[in-house]
């Protein structure tokens, strides 16, 4: 037995592990044995505390708790970006159409569709009536219509892609017997919404003759008004309302010099046509509009 015991401390230690080979042997005498290697001594004082360990997962809510979300810092930095991110495709939207010297729809990084022509970023297209226009000022502010047929950008986005950009303005205008004119202007902007989305424009050229920027009656830094928020200088009344016929939503002075949102068709009476009055009067409704800019 003594021989097997100095043959366990031998082996103890090389490595205190090994021991294990021969636990059954030595049990019958343990004690012994563990007083020998001295494993087992007097009991010392007690030691200091450890630290804590790392918490534990939370468990599960109860079955009738109400669980409230929290919004963490991450989330918050994430919707942040987000956000950006929705602002820099819209910054993009002009670059875009500078890329194609052709007409077509342009679908950008954030999914939507744009309407390129020549390089030019469609804002605003009438040519059929297939899009009601008599509408609030939600809807011109974020745009409404079909991008393929008639449509309107929306105001919010005409911001975002001229506001400090250098940003050019072009008319084009067909009547009802397939006649041309055009108009451009070499600035155009739009303010934001606290602003009321107020028009910028100024430096004409073009075959259609100036109805935008010209004297007082013009609309160069007019606000934005529909038929539910009339902010044009009338005393008489909303530019935008059925009180002086349908009109949509509009640059609106006292009333207007141009108005291309208004009702389509050909016969519409007055304040309901469609009307450019340097090119055909105030009175002669004209069948096709596309508004665009380019920036620079």
């Amino acid at each position: 037995m003594h021989a097997l015991v100095s043959l366990c401390v031998v082996i103890m230690l090389i490595d205190i592990t090994e021991c294990q080979q021969c636990r059954y042997v030595c049990d019958e005498n343990k004690q012994s044995f563990m007083h020998m290697v001295g494993l087992v001594g007097p009991q010392g004082a007690r030691g200091l505390p450890g630290r804590m360990g790392p918490r534990g997962y939370p468990g599960r809510p109860g079955r009738n708790a109400v669980v409230t979300p929290k919004v963490t810092f991450e989330d918050k930095v994430t919707n942040r970006l987000a956000e950006l991110e929705n602002k820099l495709a819209l910054l993009l939207l002009p670059e875009t159409c500078h890329m194609t010297s052709q007409s077509g729809y342009i679908k950008l990084r954030s999914g939507e569709m744009t309407y390129c022509d020549g390089g030019w970023t469609v804002f605003q297209r009438r040519f059929d009536g297939s899009v009601n226009f008599q509408r609030g000022w939600h809807d011109y502010k974020i745009g409404f219509g079909n991008i393929s047929t008639e449509f309107w950008i929306g105001l919010e986005k005409i911001h975002c892609m001229t506001y400090m950009k250098g940003c050019r303005l072009r008319v084009d205008l067909w009547s009802f017997h397939d006649d041309h004119a055009f108009a451009e202007y070499s600035s155009f902007s739009v303010e934001a919404e606290g602003d009321l989305y107020r028009l910028h424009v100024g430096g004409y050229s073009g075959t259609a003759g100036d109805s935008l920027s010209r004297d007082d009656e013009g609309h160069d830094n007019m606000a934005f008004s529909t038929m539910d928020r009339d902010n044009d200088r009338n005393n008489k009344g909303n530019c935008a309302s059925n009180q002086n016929g349908p009109s949509g939503g509009w640059w609106f002075n006292n009333c207007f010099r141009a108005q291309l949102n208004a009702l389509w068709g050909s016969s519409q009476g007055p304040w309901h046509n469609i009307v450019w009055r340097s090119w055909l009067g105030e009175n002669v409704a004209i069948k096709s509009t596309m508004m665009k800019l380019r920036c620079n």
